[in-house]
């Protein structure tokens, strides 16, 4: 599949990620343990770290099996602010995932650009579903996925590891949007 290089909503320009991004990426969402909490990555400790897990992204960008896009606010200076992507699974499924810096959380830029995704993924002739998952905890997320127009298809239980809760498998709420 063929993603698109950039998005660009009313507010929010979604653009490939750069190496040139990792400093920012550490200092407003990484580096941050209230931002990581429901993460299935730990918080990086160290800007190497973030560089090491942004040339794997980019990497997997240029495989076409899925596509991460930073996030920038058009109206504002400060840059990038988060990270959404889509994962390509399969050959009828597309599965996305997101992370926002806590300054901004609560101004509807997540559920923005999700929904952009969701609208071109839908589009795509041989793509039937769509899908998300967050810790049974994280209320926000779970919002944002409302917001998008995802249906809370139920509990997975013991699903997926939170390292920076526990190292024991947590309960996920799965969300779907189908055609």
């Amino acid at each position: 599949m063929i993603f698109p290089k950039f998005f660009e909503t009313e507010r929010l320009l979604l653009r490939q990620p750069e190496m040139e991004d990792a400093l920012r990426i550490y200092d407003r969402y990484a580096s941050d343990p209230k931002v990581t909490k429901y993460l299935n990555w730990l918080t990086h400790n160290s800007v190497k770290k973030t560089e090491v897990y942004l040339e794997r992204m980019i990497e997997k960008n240029r495989d076409n099996r899925g596509q991460s896009y930073v996030i920038e606010p058009l109206d504002s200076s400060i840059g990038l602010v988060g990270m959404i992507a889509m994962h390509y699974p399969n050959n009828f499924e597309i599965k996305f995932g997101y992370v926002l810096m806590s300054e901004k959380w609560g101004q509807g830029i997540i559920s923005e650009a999700l929904i952009a995704l969701v609208k071109w993924a839908l589009a795509q002739d041989h793509i039937y579903r769509l899908s998300a998952m967050c810790d049974a905890e994280n209320r926000g997320s779970a919002r944002v996925l409302e917001k998008a127009g995802f249906e809370n298809e139920g509990l997975m239980r013991k699903s997926d590891i939170c390292p920076n809760l526990s190292s024991v498998p947590r309960d996920h709420l799965l969300f779907s949007k189908v055609k």
